[in-house]
């Protein structure tokens, strides 16, 4: 017979086991039933989203988690309707829960990629895609998402004029999509910016391999060829565009432009070196000028590369460039009439207009002064002839103005949009 403390032991333990037992089967029975609750509540978030009725949504999907705080496929839904009811905050908050419970959930760290893209918060949107890609390096979307992401980031450098950030954004985004012929249209856009022509023939030409049917590719070859000089190419470059596309009247006049070009080069060459005029034209506005080489020697492009300045050894110069209408004149006269009563332009003793352009000449000081405005691409667009001499100058320089008007004409550059030349 057992000791009756022994008795009392063995009873204690049976019991404890007892509870335990029970306490586990309770916890199971309440896991499940929450379960069966979350799964309804999702099932009734989903109608309401279904519905368009976004706040009922997450206040159904919010009940899901807290029944079920495990399930991180519930932490997306709830963010998606956070997205749908326009409260950003919100969704990461979510999402933040989503990739807390399983790190490696893409689809939870590709849509949080996705709303910091949309906001301009690049770094922590890289840093995403990126560690998707460190665990599954051919995800599709991973890849196609990070390259938008840098074509994003790549295009506002290339609008702000940082044209060596958006080519490493557009290299980067590349390694990711090498198969998007308007990632390579991008970077040959900032290669052209920046006048390194050769970059911008290669780049517009991998695009035109990838995309043979867009008459814009071959239109913006042509137009590397032509900075480098290579008439004949930028024409059938040219002409491809515009067999591709005959309604646009910016291809077409592109193939008068190049044609005259060459015609120019070719007399160029043989013009006497000691009485030599060249031609310059602007990569980004398109205008060109003839003007003297043997009296202006071309300086260094500004950063922005909207023109040029041309000096000559007794301090004459002559400044060409463009610029965007931002002012919005829609014709001549006003635009006359506000340069009349600016400073500087009190003595002028001539002045010309036509429907598309204005001449101003006249007296600063001891220095004489001859402008030229031409609006172009629908009046979006403004080319400016700006000459300087002293005015004991006036028998050197004087006849050389006829010449240097003639020779200034507008044109189409890499800068402007080919609808409002059309």
């Amino acid at each position: 017979m057992q000791h009756p403390k022994t008795m009392i032991k063995v009873l204690t333990t049976l019991s404890l086991a007892f509870v335990m037992a029970f306490a586990m089967s309770a916890n199971a029975t309440n896991d499940e039933t929450n379960r069966a609750l979350a799964a309804k509540a999702i099932e009734n978030g989903v109608s309401f989203y279904n519905n368009g009725q976004y706040d009922q949504a997450i206040t159904a999907f919010t009940k899901a988690t807290v029944l079920d705080p495990g399930d991180v496929v519930t932490y997306v839904d709830l963010a998606t309707s956070y997205m749908a009811n326009g409260q950003q905050g919100h969704a990461l908050a979510s999402l933040d829960q989503a990739i807390a419970r399983d790190p490696e959930y893409s689809k939870a760290r590709i849509m949080r990629a996705n709303i910091h893209v949309s906001i301009g918060d690049y770094t922590p949107a890289f840093a995403d895609y990126e560690r998707i890609l460190s665990y599954d390096p051919a995800h599709e979307n991973a890849n196609n998402y990070l390259a938008l992401a840098l074509s994003y980031k790549g295009n506002t450098a290339l609008e702000y004029g940082q044209y060596d950030n958006a080519i490493a954004d557009f290299t980067r985004a590349i390694s990711h999509n090498s198969q998007s012929d308007t990632l390579y249209k991008s970077r040959g856009q900032a290669y052209l910016r920046k006048q390194d022509f050769n970059l911008a023939r290669d780049d517009f030409h991998q695009a035109v391999i990838l995309n043979p049917d867009d008459p814009l590719l071959y239109y913006m070859r042509g137009n590397a060829y032509l900075g480098l000089q290579q008439f004949d190419a930028a024409i059938a470059d040219y002409k491809t565009a515009s067999g591709l596309s005959p309604e646009n009247e910016t291809f077409a006049n592109a193939i008068s432009f190049a044609t005259g070009e060459k015609q120019n080069a070719n007399s160029i060459q043989t013009t006497v070196a000691a009485n030599e005029w060249k031609t310059y034209q602007n990569g980004r506005f398109g205008f060109t000028v003839s003007y003297p080489a043997h009296l202006f020697t071309m300086q260094p492009p500004p950063e922005n590369n909207d023109g040029r300045r041309f000096n000559a050894d007794d301090d004459a110069y002559f400044i060409t460039y463009g610029r965007f209408n931002t002012d919005f004149w829609t014709s001549i006269k006003p635009f006359q009439a506000d340069k009349l009563k600016s400073d500087g332009y009190e003595k002028v003793t001539y002045k010309k207009a036509g429907k598309d352009w204005l001449v101003l000449s006249g007296y600063r000081g001891n220095d004489i002064f001859y402008e030229k405005y031409i609006f172009s691409c629908k009046f979006t667009v403004i080319n400016v002839l700006y000459i300087v001499y002293d005015k004991t100058l006036n028998s050197k320089y004087s006849p050389l103005i006829s010449r240097l008007n003639k020779g200034f004409k507008p044109g189409v550059g890499y800068d402007i949009d080919t609808g409002d030349c059309s």
